[in-house]
């Protein structure tokens, strides 16, 4: 009777170890193949275009501090085109375990030196500490539109949104509405606002 009973015991501890080892074998699996998986979020970020709307929120972001400095968007815009942006991309930073949020002295400093060279190149007189600041707003507005803080919760509302069929409460389109805002996508947001109210 006894060893029937501490069979049964073995049996279910098994069971339970089993069972445990089973579902932890196929949790980081899924987790492998999926979140730490560089083509797999690659292709989420492409398929909810995340990419066109950081390079919306950042023509925005930019024509703003063309308003404020007088120095055109063009010369903001340089940066970004010139950077390689499947090497600089804060998906591919993070894998690389690099600062994903994008922001660092080296693109002050580009920034900077772009705005000094515009100004220069057009015999204008300028503040240095003026354009400093500038260089750190439009640093700023790159780290927000590109970098990962930003990005990722786009996505993520993106794919959701993807996945659920577009059947959604008025409360997520508020949501994403600030995601956007915070990326400085002034047009997305308004039109997550307004299908917040209809």
């Amino acid at each position: 009777m006894t060893l029937s009973k501490s069979r049964k015991a073995i049996c279910f501890i098994l069971t339970l170890l089993i069972a445990a080892g089973s579902i932890l074998l196929f949790g980081i699996s899924i987790t492998k193949s999926t979140v730490l998986s560089q083509k797999y979020m690659d292709y989420v970020f492409d398929k909810c275009n995340v990419s066109e709307q950081c390079e919306k929120a950042f023509k925005d972001q930019i024509s703003v501090l063309e308003a404020q400095s007088g120095i055109p968007s063009r010369v903001f815009d340089a940066v970004y085109k010139n950077n390689d942006i499947s090497n600089s991309s804060a998906l591919t930073r993070l894998y690389n375990q690099d600062n994903p949020d994008l922001y660092s002295n080296n693109q002050i400093a580009q920034f900077d030196s772009l705005c000094k060279e515009y100004l220069e190149g057009n015999n204008m007189q300028y503040d240095e500490a003026l354009i400093h600041n500038t260089a750190v707003k439009a640093a700023q507005a790159y780290s927000d539109c590109f970098g990962l803080k930003n990005t990722e919760a786009i996505a993520d509302y993106d794919l959701y949104y993807t996945l659920i069929g577009g059947q959604v409460l008025p409360n997520f389109f508020f949501l994403r509405e600030q995601a956007k805002f915070r990326a400085g996508d002034l047009e997305g947001a308004l039109k997550d606002i307004q299908a917040t109210i209809q």
